[in-house]
């Protein structure tokens, strides 16, 4: 703050729009944007605390098992267009530091099977072993959750341990590198809570999200979490 009636503000947000991946074209946009400004406050001023709970809370740690589904049009932005919406299914663990009421931080591991990429292994015969482990990926995911209530805004970025059926696709079909696309990933949904996720012991929580590969929309999904 500049003095007790006027305070420089800044911060940063990011903006997607698209269909999520669900039919071709995936046509769609991403907004990164700074601001900067000026706060006048001209209400009288109070000393009384604005908020009945402090934001602080002893810190928690607590385990997370999400059950994921999604659906996708298997391709690549633009074609091929008219094909099958194939489902996505997905399996996650992890743990989460709760410092707050407002944020919470996470640490994951999520398994994703894609129907779209086995059936075009067997079509095209790209491999002959473990077809169902080869149209999967492995990712690690590092998440902020900012939480209002019951209602939560997820971020997460992460990393591929396991993504052998692109990189092939890619390098053998495409003729391509595939670039960072095949080593990044990125999740932006919202989350609803059962319970208070502030005091709660443990919780259920239902999301809807779209994952992406480096701002490119992958699939939409939702999933099922059970926090203890």
């Amino acid at each position: 703050p500049l003095n007790k009636k006027i305070q420089i503000e800044t911060g940063f947000s990011f903006v997607h729009f698209s269909n999520g991946h669900t039919r071709l074209p995936n046509l769609g946009i991403n907004m990164p944007c700074l601001f900067a400004g000026l706060k006048l406050k001209t209400e009288k001023l109070n000393s009384a605390p604005r908020y009945m709970h402090p934001d602080t809370l002893p810190d928690r740690y607590q385990m997370v098992v999400e059950l994921l589904g999604g659906r996708h049009e298997f391709g690549e932005s633009t074609e091929p267009t008219g094909g099958i919406s194939y489902p996505v299914y997905g399996l996650g663990l992890g743990i989460r530091w709760l410092p707050s009421r407002l944020h919470t931080f996470t640490a994951s591991i999520e398994w994703n099977y894609y129907s779209s990429f086995y059936d075009f292994t067997i079509l095209n015969r790209m491999t002959d072993h473990q077809q169902w482990l080869y149209a999967s990926t492995i990712i690690f995911y590092a998440g902020h959750e900012f939480i209002l209530g019951h209602l939560g805004l997820d971020t997460r970025i992460g990393f591929y341990l396991h993504n052998p059926f692109r990189q092939d696709y890619e390098a053998n079909i495409l003729k391509s590198e595939g670039g960072t696309k095949l080593i990044n990933s990125n999740k932006l949904g919202f989350n609803w809570y059962l319970f208070d996720p502030a005091t709660s012991i443990w919780n259920l929580r239902f999301g809807i999200y779209i994952k992406a590969n480096l701002g490119q929309a992958d699939y939409t999904g939702v999933g099922l979490s059970l926090i203890f």
